[in-house]
């Protein structure tokens, strides 16, 4: 959601109001809004992933390693090491981390800016 509130449509007031405040530039946002879409939206993908079972075995809510050799299909949802697979998709866990990581640091920033100037 964060993506959403921080990423407004260019032109409304929102963006008038968030411009140079929180600068998101070199953070790559959108794997958070797809995943947070897709656990959001699971009965759509889940209806999706059923039209096209060909019969193959499949991974559903399973913590899995060594899973060479699996078409990405395969994974429903499943949780590699640090890699969470959903719907034929890998979301590096480590990468999402560290861009929380480095985006809580901007908004501390623009927070110690507030208390500065009070």
């Amino acid at each position: 959601m964060v993506d959403k509130i921080l990423n407004p449509k260019s032109g409304t007031e929102r963006y008038a109001a968030l411009l140079g405040k929180v600068n998101l530039s070199g953070l790559d946002l959108k794997p958070f809004r797809k995943l947070r879409n897709h656990l959001e939206h699971f009965d759509e993908r889940l209806d999706e992933w059923v039209s096209k079972y060909d019969g193959h075995p499949f991974f559903d809510m399973n913590t899995v390693t060594g899973t060479k050799g699996f078409p990405k299909q395969a994974f429903l949802r499943a949780l590699d090491t640090h890699t969470f697979k959903f719907h034929g998709e890998d979301y590096n866990l480590d990468s999402l981390h560290q861009t929380l990581l480095q985006f809580e640091a901007r908004l501390n920033q623009v927070d110690d800016t507030i208390h500065h100037l009070h």
